[in-house]
């Protein structure tokens, strides 16, 4: 059953965190989509109890919360580290440059 869709080429990650439900989208590496134009790292709060809102990021539906450019495409997301200092967490990438991003 699908709740929701972000209409993105990207790999994801989920946060650890209890207290909020976020998605971290990436800019896939090695896609071949004449729409995407942009390298980025997109944070994500879909309503799961909104049963109208299934769409995300397309015209008229809702966008991402924040979004962060790059000048590499993302291989991998993960999501960790919740503690006092970060109760979100963190957020590492690992870029098909070879870099690791966090």
């Amino acid at each position: 059953m699908k709740f929701k869709e972000i209409h993105r080429t990207s790999t994801f990650t989920w946060s650890p965190s209890s207290s909020l439900t976020l998605i971290a989208t990436g800019t896939v590496a090695g896609a071949v989509d004449e729409s995407v134009n942009e390298n980025q790292l997109e944070i994500w709060a879909p309503d799961f109890l909104d049963k109208n809102e299934f769409d995300l990021g397309i015209e008229d539906q809702s966008g991402p919360k924040g979004a962060v450019k790059d000048t590499a495409r993302f291989n991998r997301l993960a999501w960790g580290y919740v503690d006092g200092s970060r109760p979100q967490g963190l957020i590492a990438a690992g870029m098909e440059n070879g870099n690791l991003a966090v």
